[in-house]
């Protein structure tokens, strides 16, 4: 039987904030992967950050943000009986 407890801050010294990072001999930061390797109970556990630039520029957005008006027309579209409630029950809308 195993029990593991979660880490907490100050729980081991080099996690404190004030302390510099821990590196491996590979480069990898040690508090990460003790954590990982703990975690997942595999000693053998190792990982790897690659950062690639992508000189494309930005998608543009699909949708654009609706305004109330907008909103409350595509819910109609959908739905028209709310359209017709709105009506029966003589609401007003403030958009």
């Amino acid at each position: 039987y195993y029990k593991r407890k979660e880490l907490k801050r100050r729980d081991r010294k080099y996690l404190e904030c004030e302390e510099d990072y821990i590196f491996t001999e590979t480069g990898e930061r040690a508090d990460l992967t003790e954590h990982l390797q703990g975690w997942f109970a595999n000693r053998a556990l190792t990982w790897q950050v690659v950062v690639e630039e992508n000189d494309a520029p930005a998608a543009e957005p699909q949708e654009k943000a609706m305004n109330t008006r907008e909103q409350y027309q595509k819910i109609i579209e959908t739905y028209p009986l709310v359209k017709e409630l709105k009506d029966k029950l003589r609401l007003e809308l403030d958009y």
